[in-house]
């Protein structure tokens, strides 16, 4: 008689307005991330309880199935009754551990929206197609969520993998976040940071950054919080810099930096290997080049004291301007120009270069000498030469690789030239 007594309070109950349902639908996870494929959903109270409102709810068991993609059938469950669902996996070979639960005080329910307190607070792993969290939070394991995510304060030690949209607001630590979605930042500090999708940064702390899809930053520090827009500090006994690689070898290919004020540009870059730029007949593939296209030109100053400007060929030629305003040529030693046919032992002035140098004639007063250019020229340079003998003049005749200077009687002492190339 109790039995029955009992059976006819369970079957009458769902039709009290003081004892209302709570739908719950959603869509269902293993423990390692993958949909609950075609399995099963139970909910056992285990106990009668009185709900507020003295609601007495006799012990329920309830199941339900989920389909091909983990969703679940809807089940209807009594508002605030306390609980376990059990999840059954035919694909994971049974059933996992029974999970507490307490059912919201709601018309409807997310199943993942029930079990993400349960889990949250354990520190296990958390698998949610919607999630939302306003308060502080704390799980050291896995939060997968594929659906929209919004936390307020989330410290996660495992791994943080979203396949939709993430937005934090509040104060959040995790070791790694992996965003395949639009990911939105602000107060994250992360060991480690991957988003493939659209990212939008503020105060946010990474050892390691990766964004391959289109990144916002409101600034960006490596290696140290910026000062800056952009600040790289790393204080190392090796080189610090920034890389910017482009290794295609199409015909438009360039790596560079480029300086931008809205109505003219500045590039500092290299071209690519297989590049064929057109605009200057010095664009070339495979050459460097710092580019002014404003219209007041472009400055390249030294303004430290006693500062120096130098331009520098691998063939050992310079072109200064000293710090004090003297403009020359100069040779780093790797090759001089060099003199013959000038007498008996003539020499060449230590500092002589290609453009500009003299020699000491031999002995013998020679009315000839020639000069062979260290580098030489690619096209004839036009030159000029000077004897310091009074009265007597020079002629010079240059070639790419050399001038034959000829002078009006035999010489002793110095004579000098001055040739300047032809491009």
């Amino acid at each position: 008689m109790r039995k029955l007594i009992a059976l006819l309070a369970f079957l009458l109950w769902p039709a009290l307005g003081w004892a209302a349902n709570c739908t719950i639908t959603g869509q269902v996870f293993n423990p390692d991330g993958t949909a609950l494929v075609n399995g099963t959903v139970q909910f056992n109270s285990m106990v009668q309880q009185t709900l507020q409102g003295n609601v007495t709810i006799p012990p329920t068991q309830i199941s339900t199935t989920t389909d091909t993609t983990g969703t679940m059938k809807p089940i209807a469950i009594v508002q605030g009754l306390q609980g376990q669902f059990v999840f059954c996996s035919p694909a994971q070979g049974g059933c996992g551990n029974p999970t507490p639960v307490l059912i919201p005080v709601a018309s409807t329910a997310n199943i993942s929206a029930i079990l993400i307190g349960i889990q949250l607070s354990s520190g296990g792993n958390v698998v949610a197609s919607s999630l939302n969290v306003t308060g502080n939070s704390t799980m050291a394991g896995t939060l997968t969520v594929t659906g929209t995510t919004g936390l307020g304060a989330l410290n996660v030690s495992g791994a943080a993998i979203l396949s939709s949209t993430l937005n934090v607001s509040g104060a959040a630590g995790f070791s790694t976040i992996s965003a395949t979605g639009t990911a939105t930042l602000a107060g994250v500090t992360a060991t480690t940071l991957s988003v493939t999708g659209a990212t939008t940064l503020a105060s946010t702390t990474a050892s390691s950054l990766t964004v391959s899809g289109p990144g916002q930053f409101t600034s960006l520090g490596i290696g140290a919080a910026p000062s800056w827009p952009l600040d790289i500090q790393m204080n190392q006994n090796a080189t610090t810099k920034a890389h910017v690689l482009n290794n295609n070898a199409g015909a438009s290919a360039a790596s560079m930096l480029e300086a931008d004020n809205g109505s003219c540009v500045t590039d500092v870059g290299v071209f690519g290997t297989g590049a064929t730029p057109s605009g200057s007949p010095f664009y070339t593939a495979n050459r460097g080049f710092v580019l002014g296209g404003c219209p007041n030109g472009l400055l390249i100053q030294a303004a430290g004291t006693a500062a120096m400007l130098y331009l520098s060929a691998p063939n050992g030629n310079n072109v200064e301007v000293l710090g004090n305003q003297h403009f020359g040529v100069s040779n780093n030693g790797i090759s001089r120009p060099s003199v013959s046919a000038c007498g008996t032992s003539p020499t060449v002035y230590a500092p002589s270069t290609d453009n500009a140098g003299i020699i000491t004639v031999g002995s013998g007063s020679p009315t000839n000498c020639t000069v062979t250019f260290a580098a030489g020229f690619p096209n004839i340079p036009a030159c000029t030469c000077s004897t310091v003998n009074i009265g007597t003049w020079c002629v010079a005749n240059p070639s790419t690789s050399g001038i034959s200077m000829t002078f009006g009687t035999g010489i002793t002492g110095n004579a000098s030239w001055v040739c300047m190339a032809l491009l």
